[in-house]
């Protein structure tokens, strides 16, 4: 987690209390008044921000950067909208989101307008890929996958070529069935993970326990 040994910026605030809301809110509702000294309003809207920017499928910025500290990366920050998430650690962020009661987790990677030229980028620099399940907006689980895969490369490539015949947007995506025997790596399991194995499809559910059964 963060360390708070001495002052710190507004942008190292906003990570700080985004990613005890993501792992810890009853720790998060304490920090925060102790940082801002924020009055019971100011808390409400803060939380309700937070939420909102957790749960929101369309927009992804608070989830990737809470995804990327929780592996250990860097994350550019909201100044830079292209390249990787972090390009220091050739890591790229990819959150999953629901809401208790909706669609289960099942583990799916997407990539807004992919080319193949991207694909193959990806694949032969080995960009890590941090795959995160996020319910209510209390992360679960970051997982480490290796891009430089076969099978990942390969439904990639027929993917795109499949949006070029459709016509459509080249949104690609790839899942636990390309990646499940590749060499993944379990950066961060939410202490209460087993209270929301209901939002997990089974197949994750146990994907997730035996990273966690071999570390």
């Amino acid at each position: 987690m963060i360390k708070v040994d001495k002052p710190m910026t507004v942008e190292q605030q906003n990570l700080f209390l985004d990613v005890l809301y993501a792992t810890d809110r009853v720790e998060y509702e304490k920090k925060y008044y102790e940082l801002t000294g924020g009055s019971e309003m100011s808390f409400e809207i803060d939380k309700l921000r937070r939420h909102e920017g957790f749960t929101d499928p369309n927009f992804s910025l608070g989830a990737e950067r809470v995804t990327m500290h929780l592996g250990g990366k860097d994350h550019h920050g909201s100044k830079k909208k292209h390249g990787l998430d972090g390009e220091k650690t050739n890591s790229e962020a990819k959150p999953e989101k629901t809401f208790i009661g909706g669609k289960k987790l099942e583990g799916a990677l997407s990539f807004a307008d992919m080319s193949l030229a991207k694909v193959e980028t990806h694949y032969e620099t080995n960009v890590e890929a941090l795959s995160s399940g996020w319910v209510e907006g209390h992360c679960l689980y970051v997982i480490g996958i290796p891009m430089k895969n076969d099978k990942i490369k390969n439904h990639l490539v027929e993917s795109f070529r499949q949006k070029v015949k459709n016509g459509v947007r080249k949104v690609l995506r790839f899942s636990r069935t390309q990646y499940s025997d590749a060499d993944l790596k379990l950066y961060w399991i939410h202490p209460d993970f087993e209270n929301y194995k209901s939002c997990m499809v089974k197949p994750q559910y146990d994907l997730v326990k035996s990273l966690q059964n071999n570390q």
